[in-house]
């Protein structure tokens, strides 16, 4: 390898990294044990604090429709958007920014299939989102 390309090489491999770090891509994998859930009453709870959601994602009934409670802990403004995929085809739902500290608002979600979403807050996408998975309700017993 001359040397007139190893820079060029380094300088790609630090752009990739960079475009990887700050994209507003797919969300990070995440364990379904760490996402916010819907209570008996298909109310889901989740905050905005330091620019981040309290929850990596959240896990709500298919077929119901269901409220998201959202607290914005920061200053700035933030909102929730759902949308079919990371790819942001088609908006599903997008409540209204609010600002904070303190406040809360609930969303109304209507009914979605069973599936697995992408969620974020449309005012800082890169920093704030997540996977919403829907699913079927699981017959008692099993």
């Amino acid at each position: 390898m001359s040397r007139a390309l190893a820079p060029r090489w380094l300088l790609g491999l630090g752009l990739a990294l960079v475009l990887t770090a700050c994209g507003a891509g797919p969300a990070p994998s995440v364990s379904k044990a760490d996402c916010a859930k819907a209570d008996a009453s298909g109310v889901i709870l989740i905050s905005a604090a330091q620019m981040r959601f309290s929850a990596p994602c959240m896990i709500a009934p298919a077929g119901i429709a269901f409220t998201v409670r959202f607290t914005n802990r920061d200053s700035t403004p933030h909102n929730l958007a759902i949308y079919d995929s990371a790819a942001k085809a088609t908006r599903l739902f997008s409540g209204d920014p609010f600002s904070g500290p303190g406040i809360t608002v609930d969303y109304a979600i209507p009914a979605l299939a069973a599936g697995e979403y992408y969620f974020d807050c449309m005012v800082h996408p890169a920093d704030m989102r997540g996977t919403l998975f829907v699913e079927a309700a699981t017959p008692a017993g099993s």
